[in-house]
């Protein structure tokens, strides 16, 4: 029912607010990066602490860069967090974007962007 809306925009539990019953699918990270020079992107997705995922991109100043990261669904099970205060599994989710500028010597530095949020999973109501 919520599939390709976002995890992120968990409200309250029940049929009708964010919580996810997605077990046994694959978690599907949409990122959309823009920057301000033509070059390279690292894209690096973590579950928790853990790399789960890396995707290059391409980045260009004319518009935004976007890169899709899949995650097998026994990699985000096996790292789902049941803490003993909530009535959910939890997974803390973070992208990292380490960019690298074209043009020789007169390139900016490298830049990196990073989000990331935590989302909460039911096992079935």
């Amino acid at each position: 029912m919520k599939r390709g809306e976002s995890l992120r925009a968990r409200h309250s539990g029940g049929p009708e607010g964010a919580t996810w019953n997605w077990y046994g699918s694959d978690l599907v990270c949409s990122v959309v990066v823009r920057g301000t020079c033509d070059g390279t992107g690292d894209v690096v997705l973590r579950l928790g602490r853990v790399p789960a995922t890396r995707a290059a991109v391409a980045l260009t100043r004319r518009g935004p860069a976007r890169a899709e990261l899949r995650v097998p669904a026994k990699i985000w099970e096996g790292a789902l967090e049941a803490p003993s205060d909530l009535a959910y599994e939890t997974l803390a989710l973070a992208v990292q974007v380490d960019a690298r500028c074209a043009g020789g010597s007169a390139a900016p530095a490298p830049r990196t962007w990073s989000d990331g949020f935590v989302g909460a999973f039911s096992g079935g109501e």
